[in-house]
């Protein structure tokens, strides 16, 4: 383990700046439904109101649970 988390987002370092270019893979599936990671953004943006989560800075990532985490 390096510290890095797993989020699926392709991207590269330049000059100690972090580029994300696009996705390994653009779907995410929980509980046998196909969500798009853009969807879930736009609705987190939308959520908050005005002020909240600026539009563009955040990211939806599938990550697995135990029942005992959930």
């Amino acid at each position: 383990d390096q510290g890095f988390l797993r989020t699926g987002d392709l991207g590269f370092l330049r000059g100690g700046e972090l580029f994300v270019c696009g996705r390994l893979k653009d779907l995410i599936i929980t509980r046998g439904a196909n969500i798009y990671p853009q969807d879930v953004e736009r609705a987190a943006e939308q959520a908050g109101g005005p002020g909240r989560l600026r539009v563009g800075c955040c990211a939806a990532v599938a990550a697995r649970f135990t029942r005992a985490q959930a």
